[in-house]
């Protein structure tokens, strides 16, 4: 270990820097705090100074400004942008070199995988941003292989409002069997595996300690090191699998969780898996997820993001499950009613009746499933004026409850005031 070599005596002091505070406190050998200083983040204006000083000429202010965020403030990756920019100009400025940061994945590792040299650091070390925090990385999991599989997994979120209840069980996402218990043993290893993250500065945790942060460029290296390693796809499907499962109906009561997982998901919701047999499993898991963050937006108003949504949930469902399947039905049923919300009766009436018809073979006209389906066709039909067949329709589902539920279930008293009121509109 490096600590044998440094001289032990009364006088004099060392100073070492060292990405990992485990490291830094056995190299102090105080077994404490005390002797280590931790140096905070650069901010706005120490990282504009710096990329000033390591640019020649001059740079328009605001641009330079937006590329410091794009690269989180974080001095490596200012110092080499700095340098990329430097021998290229004036081919590229700051501008354009912002703009080939946010073209593409492709183009973002090219550009951070730049490897200008640095006399101030070891000529045998990376100056690379890729490569720099890659290394970080394969030493974490040869220390720690939970703590790798961790960032791995969080490698896939926002970088912002990170929810520490989604992690705890994103181990048993792996696996078919998804719902085992989470012991004292377990919940002391995700701690541990917390605090090795922490120690390297790979993430924090704000003050209300449930949500966890992390920059995007950590996010985008560690996502650039799982491809090398031939795991991306792996843990993207965890990611898939935890946020089907933690995305919950968009009911009411369910919207502080709704609104605390969305920023995570949205990405996901462009990205389709691949239409094989080996990711039915992954195209069911979207489809449930687009179909609860469909409800979500129905239910918060948003309706044109609903049918997005919505439409994708029908579309993956009625190909992976078929049209007859609940589930498929239970999409295009609130598809429906998105489109009715917006006034397209045309389009609401057609899904409504296909609906309808499929729960009257499959279930029956009595279930509960197909009266709903039942009266809200009626519903669209009196939009459009079609008082007769509203009411046609009004009356058999009432009947029908009336003899399945009772004369005073609550449904069937709904159902009799429904039907009392498309009467009194009737021209």
């Amino acid at each position: 270990p490096l600590a044998v070599f440094l001289p032990k005596c009364r006088n004099g002091i060392i100073l070492a820097t060292s990405r990992s505070m485990d490291a830094a406190e056995k190299l102090t050998g105080t077994g404490s705090h005390k002797a280590v200083y931790r140096i905070s983040a650069v901010d706005k204006a120490q990282a504009l100074q710096l990329f000033c000083n390591k640019l020649q000429g001059d740079s328009d202010k605001n641009a330079a400004a937006d590329l410091l965020r794009a690269l989180d403030y974080i001095p490596l990756a200012i110092t080499q942008a700095a340098a990329y920019i430097n021998r290229r100009a004036p081919r590229i400025s700051v501008k354009t070199y912002l703009d080939a940061l946010r073209e593409s994945d492709k183009k973002k590792g090219s550009l951070l995988n730049s490897d200008a040299g640095d006399l101030r650091r070891d000529e045998t070390v990376s100056n690379s941003v890729v490569t720099t925090w890659q290394v970080t990385l394969e030493q974490i999991r040869r220390e720690r292989p939970s703590a790798a599989n961790l960032l791995s997994f969080m490698s896939f979120f926002n970088p912002q409002g990170i929810p520490e209840f989604v992690l705890h069980h994103y181990k048993g996402d792996l696996t078919e069997n998804a719902d085992g218990a989470k012991d004292d043993e377990d919940n002391d290893e995700f701690e541990d595996d917390l605090d090795v993250l922490r120690g390297y500065s790979l993430l924090s945790v704000t003050s209300t300690r449930d949500v966890c942060e992390m920059h995007s460029l950590v996010q985008f290296c560690t996502r650039a090191w799982l491809s090398v390693v031939d795991d991306a796809e792996r843990w993207r499907q965890v990611f898939l699998w935890a946020m089907s499962r933690h995305f919950p109906s968009g009911a009411f009561e369910t919207w502080p969780t709704c609104q605390m997982l969305l920023p995570h998901i949205e990405s996901m919701l462009e990205e389709e898996p691949p239409n094989e047999d080996l990711q039915k499993w992954a195209r069911q898991k979207w489809a449930r997820l687009l179909t609860n963050c469909a409800w979500y937006m129905f239910t918060r108003g948003n309706y044109r993001a609903a049918e997005k949504s919505g439409e994708k949930a029908v579309k993956t469902r009625v190909n992976v499950l078929g049209e007859e399947h609940p589930d498929t039905l239970s999409s295009m049923a609130d598809l429906a009613l998105t489109y009715w919300n917006q006034g397209r009766w045309k389009e609401a009436e057609e899904l409504q009746v296909r609906v309808m018809e499929t729960r009257k073979t499959i279930l029956g006209e009595e279930h509960p499933d197909t009266l709903t389906s039942m009266a809200n066709l009626a519903l669209t039909y009196r939009d459009q004026w079609r008082w007769k067949e509203a009411e046609e329709l009004q009356v058999q589902v009432m009947e029908t409850m009336k003899i399945v539920l009772g004369e005073e279930y609550p449904d069937t008293s709904l159902s009799r005031h429904a039907l009392s009121s498309a009467r009194t509109t009737l021209p």
